[in-house]
Formats: C-alpha cells, sequence, structure tokens
C-alpha cells in the first residue's frame, strides 16, 4: 500500500486501541494489493492459488482477532469448529462483532 506513513502507524504506539484498528485496516489493504497482483500471474497453478488463498484468509482472520478485536467467543467457537470439520481457512466477515464466518473447504480432485 502507497500510504505516507504507514510504516511509522504500524510499528509505533501499538497499545493504543485504535491504533491497533489502523493496522488492522492498513495490512488488510495492502493483503489485498498483495493477492490481486499474485493472481493477475495467469501462470500460478491451482495448489498455489489454493495456498495463497488459505493463508490471506487465515492472516486477515488473525488480524481482526489480534488487531482488530472484533471476534466474540462464539464466533472463535465457530471458526474451531469448522477446522475440526475440513475447513482449511476461516475467518470472520460482515461487520464482526457476533456476524458470520466464512469457511474455504478444498477437495483436491486430482
Amino acid at each position: 500500500i502507497d500510504a505516507p506513513y504507514a510504516d511509522l502507524v504500524i510499528n509505533s504506539n501499538y497499545e493504543f486501541e485504535l491504533h491497533k484498528r489502523t493496522v488492522h485496516l492498513l495490512n488488510e489493504a495492502r493483503r489485498v494489493q498483495e493477492l490481486k497482483t499474485f493472481l493477475q500471474d495467469q501462470s500460478k497453478t491451482k495448489e498455489e492459488i489454493v495456498k495463497t488463498l488459505q493463508k490471506y484468509i487465515k492472516d486477515s482472520h488473525e488480524s481482526l482477532e489480534k488487531d482488530f478485536g472484533c471476534v466474540s467467543t462464539e464466533l472463535k467457537t465457530l471458526v474451531k469448529r469448522s477446522y475440526e470439520n475440513g475447513a482449511t481457512a476461516t475467518k470472520v466477515t460482515g461487520m464482526g462483532f457476533g456476524g458470520c464466518i466464512i469457511s474455504m473447504i478444498w477437495v483436491y480432485d486430482g
């Protein structure tokens, strides 16, 4: 992301709640740009695409939980259960704070 002073914001005063949420927003924007660039490369295999999507979904969820703080106990339980039942990546979506999750389940078709 091309945002002046973004790294300075990300690396200072980390205990401030609004700062943590700003870190999430800046990193989420960075993840979206990186994923867009990755997906534009037509030479990627299906396996590379799936693994990369899994990583970005997991990173986004971790940031929502750790930095933004919008993952309730109930959502944590849903995320845990989705992994227990075969999900390869899961994240909170919508507005959080009690909302819903999306899960990725990949069935390899050879």
